[in-house]
């Protein structure tokens, strides 16, 4: 009996780590002085133009390397936009969107089966300006994170698109 008491213990720390939360919300970083740029729409009209963008002064080159072999900026790109139509919420047309990826981490899918959480999460962290006619309008920082891994999500391109779909939904939110 005292031999499976570690056990047992281990096992419920295991399912406790696992049912923490996935991801995470940056604060927004936003002057008071700014004002929201997006409202709801109604369809129709035309997208404003969208710029993603990394930062490779922040971020190494084989983290680079990984978003670019995901196609992680179009794949992105692609995130925010149905985020927009499905939300209905988009900056005028006008409006210039430019993201900037500041951090960028994916854990290959060995390590996510093998060590699962223990490896670290997976991260995405934007910068993003609003410009609307040539000035900045809005400037904010957000992002996802998530612990998922092992069995739950093991591959590497699905925990890349839930990275990209939360993090294309917390920009939006904050249009």
């Amino acid at each position: 009996m005292a031999r499976t008491t570690p056990l047992v213990a281990t096992a419920l720390a295991c399912f406790a780590l696992a049912a923490c939360s996935s991801s995470r919300s940056p604060a927004p970083a936003t002057s008071p002085a700014q004002a929201p740029t997006a409202a709801p729409t109604t369809g129709g009209g035309a997208a404003p133009d969208v710029a993603i963008t990394v930062d490779a002064s922040r971020l190494p080159a084989d983290r680079r390397a990984t978003f670019d072999r995901l196609s992680g900026s179009a794949r992105f790109e692609t995130a925010l936009r149905d985020q927009m139509l499905k939300q209905g919420r988009r900056p005028a047309p006008s409006a210039q969107v430019d993201v900037v990826v500041t951090a960028f981490r994916l854990r290959s899918t060995a390590t996510s089966v093998w060590f699962g959480a223990m490896a670290g999460g997976d991260v995405l962290d934007v910068d993003v300006v609003v410009k609307g006619d040539g000035q900045e309008v809005r400037r904010f920082k957000t992002g996802a994170g998530q612990i998922r891994g092992g069995l739950i999500a093991p591959s590497a391109e699905g925990r890349f698109e839930r990275l990209t779909d939360t993090t294309a939904e917390r920009v939006v939110n904050q249009l």
